[in-house]
């Protein structure tokens, strides 16, 4: 069983690598391969497991790509008609929920067809509900997220959720209620639940719901990143100990009921009553917490060992592992593309592997912290694959959280969330104490968080370096005797000399973050940061696109931070890049209210001169002592003098502007790259000024089907007469620009590789 896990896995993932399904045709092999798995001999099995996972595969993905957005309908103003299927989450302004579409454009959607949607409703005045039937106005368009060298894949994250499209409410036509949560009770109870939770006084009301049935949406991004630096993240996720501990609690407590009736023993025996019903309670909870791939993963391993049970067989616990494997691809394959799937299964294996299972002559307190730190260290290298992070405390904050969490927390959580709807006053009494439980574990996550190597982002890793960690893992907790176990250490010799990349005598990245900008200029031995993108309600550009992609070339600090101007689009991230990554020099110019109270901030002024490294800088505007209209006219304009290139920011400065600078510093303005002014909009960039200028390449930094439509076609035009390249975030994603001294530059573009998930998308 375990081999033919392997070649399902392998077989899934690797479809993933594929630029396209494959034809329809390879769904035909479903029925030979029925066939080859009744057969006596395990190579014939194999085979026939083999090409089912391939049929299924291709089923599945075709059924993904049997509804798409219309191309003529992106961003256009669209009624549908469908149900809220996640829990509504709630932003600052704004909610955000999965919608499945009924009817479009007055359409019927067959109900084969999976049509759904990633809606945000902003500054709803009603509290919709999951379940619930609506009628809106929408605009939509395909899915993209930002395209970097590295970070979040949000193209794929939603591809994993079975997301055609993303887009938003519209107020012209007022949304409609159709009908209440009818068919929906277990999901409309859970929101219920939620928000009982969080209306009570509970300082982490938010985590006890995601402790309780997995609605986690309300866990502040402080606290997030608290766990995250910690590396106890899994704790206040739905896993198999929770799983395990309601199917025992719920099989005990009826099969003890079933021994007390009478003569019912005599029909059916207690013991295989108390399986049936705890595995029924595993079911019905993990439905509760929405069957994420950590709790499907235990319900599977628990229906197989039930199923053992009934028909009095029992598989080993690895091929029960290796057999809810199997069955998590099969029913869906895009549970390869979350890191949940490979967390929860690798931690299982890895148990495996270490043997904790095993008796040992040793006591039981000192078999759990060995389990616990070996488990906690062999997980480094896939928590570094998928989240380019690592926390180094993470064995220690796990030795005494989990059992906290697990045998404290969790279960008062979960009794006091059963008895809210019997007994309120014992359930807040239980949650009560469930919440100062969380709060002596907040505490001590704190003290670990403060340390100096708390969270480790190194740069980013090659794949023979991965490959390298992964094997470390594997033998780390290999069943061999401790001393041998010193060996993976000699894999980390080569890891630790491929994640310090040689830095190129200069070298700019505009980094793509959507409708904003932030530009990183590395200029040898120093790196300075011009603007650092936006900050959302659930998106911070500092945080997610700006930090990684620093921590990723090795900077552990900022020479120079530039904030032209005070706009969220370009200053938005700064309060987060700052807490990542601390920076000698802020100049901005304007004031910044993102940034924090005790950062020193430096007005930026015409005539300021200074060196970065090998890069010399003079302030072109604004002047000192005159007062701008518009905040996009105090923008900071900087000329950059590096290994032979002139490189001008010109922030979102308008034509006025432009026009002054020509008459103050006409010969500071021709440059070999320019960054676009104010992402390429009509207001911006005269024809004048482009001559003026006459830059080899131009950079436009601006986000896909943007709605300001930036950048304008008549400035793209304007630009390529002039004998530019343009190269736009929206068009290519992030941009790097290198080159040494005497040298030419040279291009590297952030287009990831065509795979599966990332649908080709029109141009903007």
């Amino acid at each position: 069983m375990r081999t033919a896990a392997l070649l399902v896995l392998l077989i899934t993932a690797g479809l993933f690598l594929l630029p396209a399904p494959l034809p329809p045709a390879f769904t035909g092999l479903a029925a030979p391969a029925v066939l080859l798995l009744f057969r006596p001999h395990w190579p014939s099995r194999w085979l026939g497991i083999s090409l089912l996972t391939l049929a299924l595969s291709t089923a599945h993905f075709h059924w993904l790509f049997s509804w798409q957005l219309p191309e003529s309908d992106i961003q256009q103003d669209v009624r549908i008609e469908g149900r809220i299927v996640s829990l509504p989450e709630a932003g600052e302004r704004s909610l955000r929920f999965l919608f499945a579409v009924d009817r479009y454009r007055d359409v019927a959607v067959p109900p084969w067809q999976p049509a759904t949607l990633r809606l945000s409703w902003y500054e709803p005045n009603v509290q919709p509900r999951v379940g619930e039937q609506w009628q809106f106005t929408v605009r939509l368009k395909p899915p993209r997220g930002s395209v970097n060298f590295q970070g979040f894949d949000y193209e794929r994250w939603l591809f994993a959720q079975h997301v055609q499209a993303t887009g938003y409410v519209r107020e012209q036509d007022a949304p409609q209620r159709l009908a209440e949560a009818g068919d929906a009770m277990l999901a409309s109870w859970r929101q219920s639940l939620r928000d009982r939770l969080l209306a009570l006084p509970l300082q982490h009301g938010a985590v006890i719901a995601g402790l309780s049935f997995g609605a986690d949406d309300a866990i502040t991004p402080d606290d997030w990143r608290l766990l995250r630096d910690t590396g106890t993240t899994h704790l206040v996720a739905i896993s198999g100990l929770h799983i395990t501990l309601i199917a025992l609690v719920a099989g005990l407590f009826a099969g003890a009921l079933w021994r007390v009736l009478p003569r019912l023993p005599l029909y059916w025996p207690a013991p295989l009553v108390g399986v049936v019903v705890g595995l029924a309670a595993a079911i019905l909870y993990s439905a509760l917490a929405g069957f994420a791939t950590p709790t499907l993963r235990a319900v599977l391993m628990l229906a197989v060992v039930a199923i053992g049970w009934l028909w009095r067989r029992q598989l080993p616990v690895s091929n029960s592992l290796a057999l809810a494997l199997v069955l998590t691809l099969w029913l869906d394959p895009c549970a390869v593309l979350e890191p949940g799937f490979w967390l929860s299964f690798g931690a299982v294996a890895l148990l495996f592997l270490l043997g904790a299972a095993r008796p040992v002559a040793r006591p039981w307190w000192w078999t759990a912290i060995r389990v616990q730190l070996l488990l906690s260290l062999a997980l480094l290298p896939m928590t570094l694959l998928w989240f380019g992070q690592a926390s180094l405390v993470a064995p220690l904050a796990n030795l005494l959280a989990v059992p906290w969490v697990s045998f404290v927390s969790t279960p008062l959580a979960l009794l006091g969330c059963a008895l809210l709807s019997w007994s309120p006053t014992t359930a807040e009494l239980l949650l009560q104490l469930c919440d100062r439980s969380l709060e002596l574990f907040f505490v001590w996550l704190r003290q670990l968080a403060e340390w100096p190597l708390a969270s480790w982002q190194p740069a980013q890793l090659s794949w023979p370096a991965t490959l390298m960690l992964i094997l470390a893992a594997v033998l780390l907790v290999a069943p061999w005797t401790p001393w041998r176990r010193l060996l993976p250490l000699l894999l980390l010799v080569p890891v630790l000399e491929w994640t310090l990349p040689a830095r190129p005598e200069a070298r700019l990245t505009l980094l793509d973050v959507g409708q904003g900008t932030a530009l990183m200029l590395e200029a040898g031995d120093a790196v300075m940061v011009y603007d650092v993108g936006p900050r959302g309600e659930r998106f911070d550009a500092g945080e997610m696109i700006v930090l990684p992609a620093l921590r990723a070339a090795s900077w552990q600090t900022l020479d120079l931070l530039w904030l032209s101007h005070a706009d969220n689009d370009h200053a938005g991230g700064a309060r987060a890049l700052l807490a990542g990554l601390p920076a000698q020099r802020v100049l901005a110019g304007e004031p910044v209210p993102e940034l924090p109270t005790d950062v020193p901030v430096t007005a930026c002024q015409q005539g300021q001169e200074m060196s970065v490294g090998a890069a010399s800088v003079t302030v072109l505007h604004p002047v000192a002592g005159v007062s701008e209209r518009k905040s996009n006219d105090r923008s900071c304009v900087v000329l950059i003098e590096l290994a032979g290139q002139r490189i001008l920011l010109a922030g979102d400065i308008s034509a006025e502007v432009e026009a002054r600078l020509m008459l103050s510093a006409p010969a500071a303005l021709k440059t070999d790259i320019l960054l676009v002014p104010h992402h390429g909009s009509a207001s911006s960039s005269s024809p004048a000024f482009v001559a003026a200028v006459a830059p080899r390449w131009a950079l436009v930094s601006a986000g896909y089907r943007n709605p300001h439509r930036h950048p304008r076609p008549e400035v793209v035009e304007r630009f390529r007469a002039a004998g530019a390249t343009i190269l736009n975030t929206a068009e290519q994603g992030a941009v790097t620009l290198s080159w040494a001294e005497g040298e030419s530059v040279t291009v590297e573009l952030a287009r990831r590789p065509v795979r599966l998930w990332r649908r080709s998308l029109p141009a903007p």
